[in-house]
């Protein structure tokens, strides 16, 4: 189980470095959880990257891990039901 565990952090790490690499990622997020607020995570994206530029502490690049997370528990809720 945790090994499962695991391999579905790491993805959800891939997922948040292939978003800040490239905006067009969203498409695909949005294909999987056709639930996300789409401009809320856009705006995780900037601010991370700005953080990221200036050096400043990665609050925003921790934000879109959480998303994720929970985009990710809600379709397992969901699944699951």
């Amino acid at each position: 189980e945790s090994s499962a565990e695991t391999a579905r952090l790491h993805r959800l790490e891939r997922f948040r470095t292939r978003l800040l690499e490239d905006e067009a990622f969203l498409s695909e997020i949005a294909a999987t959880w056709p639930a996300v607020d789409l401009q809320h995570l856009r705006q995780l994206r900037r601010n991370a990257l700005k953080e990221q530029e200036t050096g400043k502490p990665p609050k925003n690049f921790r934000a879109i891990f959480q998303v994720l997370q929970e985009l990710d528990q809600q379709g397992a809720t969901h699944a699951a039901e």
